[in-house]
């Protein structure tokens, strides 16, 4: 969420590309960049180290300490990382419920 509980981001209104493989408007090398970017979610890249992919150009990553969580954001925006820390606590905690 953004300021004021409006919607910083609405990562299904770009769902569109993938019905599709060309588009007359979109330049081949922007399609497949945006596709790719529409693989967003949690990654675990190898146990204790995950990854937060596709709300942005940059990913954010996490990287679990004996009591804490070290976090690597080269992301460009705050309200864009406050998104990706509440997303990787929010699934993290489905899905590991047992890690710090």
């Amino acid at each position: 969420m953004a300021d004021a509980g409006h919607v910083a981001s609405d990562m299904e209104r770009f769902q569109f590309l993938d019905t599709q493989d060309e588009f007359d408007s979109i330049h081949a090398s922007l399609l497949r960049q945006s596709k790719l970017n529409n693989n967003y979610g949690l990654y675990e890249v190898i146990p204790g180290i995950y990854q937060v992919r596709g709300f942005d150009l940059s990913d954010i990553s996490f990287v679990q300490g004996k009591t804490e969580w070290i976090v690597f954001d080269p992301l460009v925006t705050t309200k864009w990382c406050a998104r990706r820390g509440s997303f990787f606590k929010i699934t993290l905690v489905k899905v590991f419920p047992s890690r710090p």
